[in-house]
């Protein structure tokens, strides 16, 4: 099956979402597809969710509560529906400075309230050797290999950040190879 994440990032409104999925009629064969809007429009997108549609977060605490302003939990997550979570995208690391520990304390959070995180991973600059990227992938892993229990729960998520935007996207080679690489 496949899985589509739609990451909405801070781009819609509620007008914009309703007119949205009046026009959204996918065709859902053999997919999977997670909505993943602002937090304040979380229970506005839940209320269109159709079959092999799932609600998602873009991000969540690794506290379930406490004195965290503006954050949101995974248990909170949780009691709203969301079945997926965005962690460590690469927008989150860099600008909210978020580290691997931090990461891998959020995907504990997550699957602790049976949330599945998809766990973003990827170089930020367009590496000269293979090799560069498979180090710097592993650097951002090396903390989920231990107190994960299950990883088999978890969904990475490669994203080569010095292609986003760029028009320029790895070969399927190196494509292959970091695939590859992340499974084992």
């Amino acid at each position: 099956m496949k899985l589509i994440v739609a990451n909405w990032k801070m781009n819609m409104t509620s007008k914009r979402i309703i007119d949205f999925f009046k026009k959204f009629n996918p065709s859902l064969n053999n997919s999977i597809v997670v909505i993943c809007p602002s937090f304040p429009y979380i229970c506005l997108v839940k209320n269109y969710l159709k079959k092999n549609m799932f609600l998602g977060a873009q991000n969540c605490h690794f506290e379930n509560k406490g004195p965290f302003t503006g954050e949101v939990s995974a248990e909170m997550l949780k009691d709203l529906g969301v079945k997926y979570a965005i962690i460590g995208h690469s927008e989150r690391r860099n600008n909210f400075n978020e580290t691997n520990e931090v990461i891998k304390r959020k995907v504990l959070a997550c699957l602790t309230s049976n949330i599945k995180p998809i766990i973003c991973v990827g170089e930020i600059k367009p590496p000269r050797y293979l090799s560069e990227a498979l180090s710097f992938i592993d650097k951002q892993l090396d903390p989920l290999r231990h107190g994960i229990v299950n990883l088999s729960k978890t969904i990475i998520a490669y994203e080569p950040v010095w292609a986003i935007g760029t028009g320029r996207a790895p070969d399927l080679a190196h494509l292959s190879r970091i695939i590859d690489f992340i499974r084992q």
